[in-house]
């Protein structure tokens, strides 16, 4: 392996010692007032989020759900997740 490819893997797998923040959208930051966290909220946050070390962003998938019980499956449940941002 040279020294051009040993560089080139590193690069391709710098996942392997980051630092991930999850995120749920919903709930971490309202940009528009309406009570629900949006893009734009998370977007204007990332510089204090970087600041903590963290390497990249993880950002939950919005499934429709009752949420009941704040961990219920999708509802239907073979109802695949998506984004809605």
């Amino acid at each position: 392996m040279t020294l051009s490819q040993s560089r080139q893997d590193t690069r391709h797998d710098w996942w392997r010692g980051a630092t991930l923040y999850q995120i749920y959208p919903r709930r971490f930051m309202d940009a528009n007032g309406d009570g629900i966290g949006d893009l734009p909220g998370i977007t204007s946050r990332l510089e204090h989020v970087a600041s903590l070390g963290v390497d990249a962003v993880w950002p939950s998938p919005i499934c429709t759900s009752p949420l009941k019980d704040v961990a219920s499956l999708p509802e239907p449940a073979r109802q695949p997740c998506h984004s809605r941002l």
